[in-house]
């Protein structure tokens, strides 16, 4: 009887193993099928940079006495950026400092756009970690060496300045690094040709620009692009790829947009200012935000910063870079640059160039003659432009793409911005007149 009731147990164990087998082999939940997801980490345009690398000077300045010298030279800014980047700064708790007690030898840095208290902090290392600066604007830093008498460190003041050269703040290191510097502490003629003599000029709002006294030689240049393929953003831009639709070229999830014009993209957003974030510094995170996908596919540099605290907006513009010169595009000034508009924390618009050129030019000309900068000022005034009229002045190339092949072509320029726009100052009508202004000038003198 025992023997039988095993064998039943055992029987019925066997079934149930079998069904359960069974029951877990043709198991089906209730689940939606998901695709993975691809995110911003998954791709990559071209380059990331470091803050530092983007966020930076592009005019180096030696004054003294009233005599100025200058240069753009990449490797020279970048020499002396570093060097205070790498020192210690103190600020002291009264921050108020009497020009007279400072060297009569300055080494000015000048940013093409004013910088925030918060980018300050970024890139500087201070002395405490929560250093309290002013919440104003910085355009420029003034450098001032203490007699180190051989020594490779010496006691150091640096000044920050707005665009008028007013002081706003300073700091001290007692742990600079004055090597890098050794070699522009002597004579004019000890600096080397990258350095020449610049002119001081008061633009809009006594803003202090500076432009080579002499006349430059620059080539014209030549490169083969390849365009960005715009696909490549929409796996970027958008949350949600599987709700995004295309339309004769237009790319839309049904709030967000992305479309592209020639070599331009143009990327907005419909959600408006969902994320309030009043503490964010939208130069930072404009960095940040094209960092994520590695999208710098040239050198770039800071280029542009607009603030409207009532409202919430901002604009942060990141510009081309060639040969120390930064690019500009006469027909979409987009084409030679990275745009964002931000609302309250929300990035409302991108549009930036899809050109990349991320290679060394293929053809130069022989040197095109760029004017003195008494002939700019001389220009201006024929055009009937006023000075008070002018928010900067700058030397740079202009961009112009081939109609039928992938080829831009950059002509060096003087240019000057009015009204938020950049114009070139120069026309063929302009250099007509200054030819025959010259011819002039030569006949008078003849007649002596």
């Amino acid at each position: 009887m025992r023997e039988l009731i095993k064998t039943i147990l055992l029987t019925v164990l066997v079934l149930l193993s079998f069904f359960l087998t069974w029951n877990i082999w043709t198991f089906q939940g209730d689940f939606e099928e998901v695709e993975p997801q691809v995110t911003n980490n998954q791709v990559s345009i071209d380059m990331g940079y470091n803050l530092n690398e983007i966020v930076k000077p592009y005019q180096f300045l030696i004054q003294d006495q009233n005599v100025v010298y200058g240069t753009v030279d990449r490797v020279e800014v970048d020499k002396m950026f570093d060097a205070l980047l790498n020192a210690k700064w103190t600020v002291p708790v009264s921050n108020s400092i009497n020009d007279k007690d400072l060297p009569s030898r300055e080494y000015d840095l000048l940013f093409p756009a004013p910088i925030t208290s918060e980018i300050i902090k970024s890139l500087f290392s201070f002395t405490k970690d929560n250093t309290n600066i002013p919440a104003t604007a910085v355009n420029r830093m003034a450098l001032y060496v203490d007699d180190a008498h051989g020594k490779e460190h010496a006691n150091t003041t640096l000044v920050f300045k707005d665009q008028t050269g007013k002081n706003i703040f300073y700091a001290t290191s007692k742990n600079f690094n004055i090597s890098k510097i050794n070699s522009l502490s002597g004579s004019w003629a000890d600096l080397g040709e990258d350095w020449v003599p610049y002119t001081r000029v008061m633009v809009r709002g006594n803003k202090e620009v500076f432009l080579p006294t002499h006349s430059t030689q620059l080539d014209q240049k030549k490169f083969l692009y390849e365009p960005v393929q715009i696909e490549k953003f929409e796996r970027i831009l958008f949350p949600d790829l599987g709700s995004v639709q295309e339309h004769n070229g237009v790319y839309s999830d049904g709030v967000n947009t992305l479309s592209q014009d020639q070599d331009v993209l143009t990327f907005s957003s419909g959600s408006g200012s969902q994320n309030i974030s009043q503490d964010m510094d939208t130069i930072y995170d404009s960095w940040m935000k094209i960092n994520s996908y590695q999208g710098w596919t040239d050198k770039y540099i800071y280029d542009s910063y607009t603030s409207k605290p009532a409202s919430g907006e901002s604009e942060v513009g990141f510009r081309i870079m060639v040969d120390d010169l930064p690019v500009y595009s006469l027909s979409n000034k987009y084409q030679a640059m990275i745009h964002l508009k931000w609302n309250k924390g929300q990035l409302l618009e991108q549009d930036r160039t899809l050109i990349n050129l991320n290679t060394v030019a293929f053809s130069e000309s022989h040197g095109k003659k760029l004017q003195s900068a008494q002939e700019v000022l001389q220009t201006l005034q024929n055009d009937k432009i006023s000075l008070k009229d002018v928010q900067d002045i700058r030397m740079g190339y202009i961009m112009v793409q081939d109609t039928e092949a992938q080829i831009v072509t950059m002509t060096p320029a003087w240019l000057y911005e009015k009204n938020d726009e950049w114009h070139q100052l120069f026309t063929d009508s302009d250099l007509a007149a200054q030819v025959k202004q010259n011819e002039v000038q030569n006949m008078g003198g003849n007649d002596q």
